[in-house]
């Protein structure tokens, strides 16, 4: 909200954070957009948020050693436990965040519990931003019921919408159109070199299954003995190739910023997404089970006067 617009309670809310900005008094020599607000709140609405995105410490409403303790962006280079001047007030860094930590401003910023504005400042300012707590479950119903009740009179963002509009980007979504078609040519290559990897090894292994024939073998009994051949290959291919995608992921996270596609304030993790890793997992189990039935018939419906006429 801003100016005089009244904040209203909506179903779902756990906890309200009124961010001013308060001018740009001197921070250690330099100066820096000053911030207030309740930091107890703060703390609860970004509780489950890393240290490295801007989780605000919990008791920052009380002096440490007659100090009042701040939160500095990182690009004003001070360090937790540092000392300096807030305009002619003695103050601790006691927690660093991004510059674009969603608090307001984007860079250069300095923020402290609202009950010490009237020691650094003269004439407070009103909140120009409002951070709402709500589950994660419950976010988008909360944002929802906030531009009902606010129509006009302030913008209402959330995780959701500002996600959607990333998406949105032509960069973005290009970037996702192609990174689905290389997908689905991989998966398609893949079920080209294991067909071909069957049809590969049908000569060898249709002389094999003659000679067991010869020897009595009886077709089950060859199925069977060729998924113990073809099982343990496919198990094996399977978790080299898990392997291999999982560090493949965990390098282009470690090598590039990823920050400009996710809207983050901290660079992405590797996360394993269950159902559409076991999707792929069946998948491969289902193609290799397909392909290993499929050799297996072929293979015993040969007799060995077949195959010594193929060889012929």
């Amino acid at each position: 909200g801003s100016g005089g617009t009244r904040i209203p309670l909506v179903a779902g809310m756990r906890a309200l954070a009124p961010v001013a900005a308060q001018g740009l008094p001197p921070v250690g020599g330099s100066e820096a957009a000053l911030l207030s607000a309740p930091t107890a709140a703060l703390h609860r609405i970004r509780s489950g948020l890393p240290d490295s995105a801007g989780r605000v410490p919990a008791g920052m409403d009380r002096l440490r050693d007659g100090a009042i303790p701040i939160v500095a962006s990182r690009d004003l280079g001070r360090r937790v436990g540092e000392t300096l001047r807030l305009g002619d007030r003695r103050a601790v860094v006691v927690g660093t965040a991004p510059e674009d930590a969603g608090l307001g401003p984007t860079q250069r910023w300095v923020l402290m519990d609202a009950r010490f504005t009237g020691r650094v400042v003269r004439s407070p300012s009103r909140p120009t931003l409002v951070l709402v707590g709500a589950a994660a479950e419950d976010a988008i119903a909360v944002a929802a019921r906030f531009r009902a009740a606010l129509p006009r009179a302030a913008i209402v963002t959330d995780a959701g919408s500002g996600y959607r509009a990333l998406r949105e980007t032509p960069s973005v979504a290009s970037l996702s159109v192609m990174l689905t078609a290389a997908s689905a040519l991989a998966a398609a290559l893949s079920i080209l070199a294991a067909v071909l990897a069957v049809l590969a090894a049908a000569r060898v292994r249709d002389r094999s299954v003659a000679v067991l024939r010869v020897l009595g073998m009886s077709r089950a009994q060859l199925r069977r003995a060729l998924a113990i051949e073809l099982v343990p290959v496919a198990v094996a291919v399977l978790a080299a190739g898990t392997g291999l995608g999982i560090g493949l992921a965990a390098l282009v996270l470690g090598a590039i910023d990823l920050r400009p596609f996710s809207g983050g304030a901290t660079l992405p993790g590797l996360t394993l997404a269950p159902l559409p890793l076991a999707a792929v997992l069946g998948g491969f189990l289902l193609l290799a089970g397909g392909a290993t039935a499929a050799a297996a018939r072929a293979s015993t419906r040969l007799t060995p006067a077949d195959v010594i006429r193929a060889d012929s």
